[in-house]
């Protein structure tokens, strides 16, 4: 472990990773650190950067962005239809359990998860005794008793070479690696799943109570679980930048790690998933090594 260290390049012999070189942030020294196996595993942007910035470049790297889209919105609960599932008492003593613990904005959270082909979406509900947001006094709902639930449908981003990250050579960020592009838009597919999960929230919440906010498209990114621009794959064809074992095509002893593995479209958090790969994609890295070692 390296503080305030930024790793520069790869370096490689032909198809053999042997080390990466580092630079030190505080005095701007660089430094080759030899390696048996390197790992790259920051993020769906700065993941694929690095390997570029080295002159490593399968042509799906960046390629094949994803994220799921999100639409969200608030409902104030219905006393007269909750109190059919759960008396004023009830309501009460769980109120007090819940003031013990003012801090935690959530009292409870619940998932119905994405599952082709009938439920090509996902939703998370969470209930909190208070909006996730400002609601004036004057607002009917204001200081509703039942409290309020934020509901929030995944809706997937298909996979397509259009969408990715273009880094640009001759122009540099601020850490002197390849400055990125962001190349993003909507299909016809992703409007009308779009659609059908406004439609699905609107209904939902329309049982529960009343909306405090209405249903709404969060802008592209807002899930933060950008996947797909180190995709793995079955074979080397161009749209994949690692094999099933997260090794980088062409290479011998070069992993990625992360959300960018992830091929296929999601509608919710990817980490499991994430976790999942980095898993077999270890194992596979310690049998290679011990093999290479013997």
């Amino acid at each position: 472990m390296r503080d305030l260290t930024l790793v520069r390049r790869i370096e490689r012999d032909g198809t053999r990773v042997t080390g990466v070189t580092v630079e030190d942030l505080r005095t701007h020294e660089q430094e080759f650190v030899p390696a048996d196996l390197v790992v790259v595993a920051a993020d769906a942007f700065r993941s694929p950067s690095l390997p570029w910035a080295s002159g490593i470049r399968p042509r799906a790297l960046g390629r094949y962005l994803t994220e799921h889209h999100v639409v969200i919105g608030t409902v104030a609960l219905d006393g007269e239809r909750m109190s059919r599932l759960v008396t004023d008492d009830e309501l009460g003593r769980e109120l007090a359990r819940r003031a013990q613990n003012p801090a935690d904005p959530v009292g409870a959270v619940n998932r119905i998860p994405f599952s082709e082909p009938d439920h090509p979406i996902s939703l998370q509900v969470m209930y909190a005794e208070n909006p996730p947001f400002p609601l004036d006094p004057e607002h009917p709902a204001a200081g509703n008793r039942w409290g309020y639930v934020n509901m929030g449908y995944g809706v997937r981003k298909h996979p397509r070479v259009e969408d990715g990250v273009r880094f640009d050579d001759d122009e540099l960020d601020y850490r002197a690696l390849p400055n990125m592009t962001i190349e993003y838009a909507l299909t016809d597919s992703e409007d009308e799943e779009i659609e059908f999960a406004t439609g699905m929230l609107r209904r939902a919440g329309n049982a529960l109570g009343t909306f405090v906010a209405d249903p709404r498209l969060l802008p592209n990114g807002s899930s933060l679980h950008y996947m797909g621009t180190m995709r793995m794959g079955e074979a080397d064809d161009d749209t994949s930048v690692a094999d099933p074992y997260s090794r980088v095509w062409g290479y011998e002893n070069l992993v990625v790690g992360g959300n960018g593995l992830i091929p296929t479209a999601n509608t919710m958090n990817p980490t499991l998933t994430s976790v999942a790969l980095a898993v077999r994609g270890a194992r596979q890295a310690v049998e290679d090594l011990t093999h290479a070692s013997a």
